[in-house]
């Protein structure tokens, strides 16, 4: 299955059997990582049983990851073509967004040294903390919203989000070569998964 990145609800269900009674389990796989065992008991042998359904959230990286199922090593259980599986995945899409406006500049940001105008990189650091925390680092936009420079240089601005964690975030603001930046206005916007 394709990711998008978020959390994952899996549903795990199916059918296995052993040659003698006791427990018989089923590993669920997750691109070759054990995420979840399905389980019975068997006073039977050699009969297929229908095993308990499991459910599970899992975080996912975005992209492709492989679902297998194998019998748990050392269980005694067997899976043979009489035996069959469901895995159901729902992917959640974020459940908690934030979004903010920043003004920084030399009026009201001390050491603010953006408008040297001096050949080179400049960047003034501006961090931010999220209301409430995020249960891991979340996608974070920022975007230009009010922008006073000097008109004697090119414009060379740019603006990003750094050092991204659960708690909060650094908002970056650069100017280079002889740029006179005096001061900006950044809109940001911050969604993922919170409790």
């Amino acid at each position: 299955m394709t990711s998008n990145g978020g959390t994952l609800y899996i549903q795990f269900s199916g059918s296995a059997w052993r040659g003698n009674a006791g427990k018989v389990s089923v590993d669920l796989l997750m691109d070759g990582t054990v995420i979840a065992t399905a389980s019975v008991y068997t006073n039977e042998a050699s009969s297929h049983k229908a095993l308990v359904p499991v459910a599970v959230l899992i975080p996912a990286a975005a992209g492709q990851h492989t679902f297998t199922v194998a019998p748990t090593p050392g269980s005694g259980t067997n899976i043979d073509q009489n035996d069959y599986f469901t895995v159901t995945v729902n992917e959640t899409t974020p459940n908690h967004f934030e979004s903010g406006k920043i003004s920084v500049g030399y009026l009201i940001s001390p050491g603010w040294d953006l408008t040297s105008g001096t050949p080179g990189w400049r960047e003034w650091r501006e961090p931010v903390t999220f209301t409430k925390p995020f249960n891991s680092p979340p996608e974070v936009t920022v975007g230009l919203s009010m922008v006073d420079i000097g008109k004697v240089a090119n414009s060379r601005v740019m603006v990003e989000a750094e050092n991204i964690t659960g708690q909060g975030f650094d908002l970056v603001v650069k100017a280079w070569d002889d740029t006179v930046l005096y001061s900006v206005n950044v809109d940001w916007l911050a969604y993922g998964d919170a409790q």
